[in-house]
């Protein structure tokens, strides 16, 4: 049964349903490209969306700095959610018009406009987020009977890492001497309440072993973001208003969540920036569902978990004297994603039709607005690598209002 969502100020499920997405069922087969699957895995069927969606999303990009207008890359594509850059190279991806037509588009960062796109892997089931790792591109297949897969970025050979999820959202992947964990989360069942998200954990040892799937944290309220370090993993629970942390060293499984902050609106997904000293940053988005004028962005530093007392958005500063959190920027149209570089944080705004910068330490300086719709209607997730922000626009699909 396909879920169509949208915004429309109705209340907190139909809104944060349509920032996740639609999904849908009909059979079909899997990637058309070479596969490698988990051999623990029977469920190779993929569930597939069949209902067609509009061309009408592009990717684009605008300098750090701002411009006159943003430059539209690439056009007419079907229901494109999210792109990220690595080593000069934008992977993008496009949910198609059905039945496993999704695809991950790959174009050089410097490419101009009207330069084609190559196709990374085809034949997928609404590809959502993605993460690079090693010359792998990891990412999950949000649709009916879910998946989290890996991509060579030479060869193009897609791995199955696990099938049959909860519509798989956010995914990291990291390396240590033993191979690499991949941690991601799934959204949840709307005739569950969205209760019942989770974050899981899948090994890939160094032989390439793919082991079963490990739970982390269950009965979550749709945790979309997920962030990863040496030590802890970050996760942003969307409807549960808050963000905590699990040891990834943890002797016992599931590991203690440790709240971070909680009393948030509606927070998306993070950015973590790692710095030298160990004390790492977290930055991340909040909007409010029947404000549109009251989103928000946040920075977290070397916060010292109190599970019994964490902090609310009330203890944060909007200086960079706060030791723990920072208010970045606030009055914001419905900020929906984060990026950075050395110097700024960078957002999209759905609702403004916009995207804006400011200063790692908050106000001082003003936010600035580097494009505002021209061409463009729906801003959705962005990157950057410190020379363009790039973002995709949603167009007429249906999203966010």
């Amino acid at each position: 049964m396909r879920l169509q969502i949208r915004y429309a100020l109705m209340g907190l499920a139909l809104a944060v349903s349509a920032a996740l997405g639609v999904v849908g069922g009909c059979m079909s087969s899997p990637s058309s490209n070479t596969n490698t699957t988990n051999p623990n895995n029977n469920a190779l069927a993929v569930q597939c969306d069949s209902v067609f969606q509009t061309d009408k999303s592009a990717l684009y990009k605008v300098p750090v700095n701002g411009g006159p207008f943003p430059e539209r890359l690439v056009g007419q594509l079907n229901l494109t959610w999210h792109v990220t850059v690595d080593n000069g190279m934008l992977y993008f991806t496009e949910d198609g018009t059905g039945n496993c037509t999704g695809r991950i588009l790959k174009l050089h960062a410097d490419a101009v406009q009207g330069t084609a796109p190559e196709v990374l892997v085809g034949g997928l089931n609404n590809p959502r987020s993605s993460f690079v790792n090693n010359g792998d591109l990891y990412f999950t297949e949000y649709g009916d009977n879910g998946a989290v897969d890996r991509v060579n970025l030479n060869t193009g050979i897609k791995t199955v890492l696990a099938t049959g999820l909860n519509s798989p959202f956010a995914v990291v992947a990291i390396t240590d001497q033993n191979g690499v964990s991949v941690y991601f989360s799934e959204r949840g069942t709307q005739t569950n309440g969205y209760t019942d998200g989770a974050v899981k954990k899948i090994r890939v040892g160094s032989d390439g072993t793919i082991t079963g799937v490990e739970t982390l944290a269950g009965n979550l309220s749709v945790p979309v973001g997920v962030a990863v370090d040496s030590q802890y993993v970050y996760v942003v629970e969307m409807y549960g208003g808050r963000v905590f942390r699990m040891s990834r060293t943890a002797s016992t499984i599931p590991p203690v969540q440790e709240n971070l902050i909680t009393g948030l609106s509606t927070p998306y997904p993070p950015v973590l920036e790692v710095q030298n000293n160990g004390i790492n940053i977290l930055y991340f988005a909040d909007f409010n569902v029947g404000r549109p004028d009251a989103g928000r962005i946040y920075k977290l530093t070397g916060v010292n978990a109190d599970p019994m007392n964490p902090i609310t958005p009330a203890d944060c500063g909007t200086g960079s004297a706060s030791l723990s959190c920072t208010l970045l920027a606030e009055s914001l149209s419905w900020p929906m994603n984060v990026a950075v570089d050395n110097n700024k944080v960078y957002w999209s705004e759905v609702w403004s039709a916009s995207v804006k910068s400011i200063g790692k330490g908050g106000p001082p300086p003003a936010q600035m607005e580097l494009a505002s719709g021209v061409g463009f209607k729906k801003p959705l997730e962005i990157a950057t690598d410190g020379m363009f922000v790039y973002f995709v626009d949603l167009g007429e699909n249906t999203c966010c209002y």
